[in-house]
């Protein structure tokens, strides 16, 4: 029997789907353009403070990841993910958020 475990971070909207392809990589889920656009669609009505969530089901050859996905409700460029993964595939997600965290305190200038 595989324990799950929940983790939950934040990312700028327009890098969720990079977060979510990373996910799926992850857990070995072919993630699809169908997903990418159920899952915009699906983000419009979500609220965080209104606990109002989309779930998605991430689950792949690797192991079980499932996310529940909202939008702040005062700054709609934020969403919050929550994953539930198994064993070794939430230490991966958890690790994935930490780098996500240090790459938002880079300031890149490209000019």
């Amino acid at each position: 029997m595989q324990v799950s475990a929940e983790h939950s971070f934040w990312c700028w909207k327009h890098k969720l789907q990079g977060i979510l392809q990373l996910l799926s990589f992850l857990s070995g889920y072919a993630y699809s353009e169908a997903d990418a656009d159920a899952v915009a669609y699906g983000l419009h009505t979500t609220d965080t403070d209104q606990r109002r969530v989309l779930p998605y089901d991430l689950s792949g050859i690797n192991g079980q990841c499932r996310v529940e996905l909202a939008l702040d409700a005062d700054d709609r460029d934020i969403v919050f993910i929550t994953t539930t993964a198994s064993g070794a595939l939430q230490e991966r997600i958890v690790f994935l958020s930490q780098v996500q965290e240090v790459l938002k305190t880079i300031e890149v200038n490209f000019t």
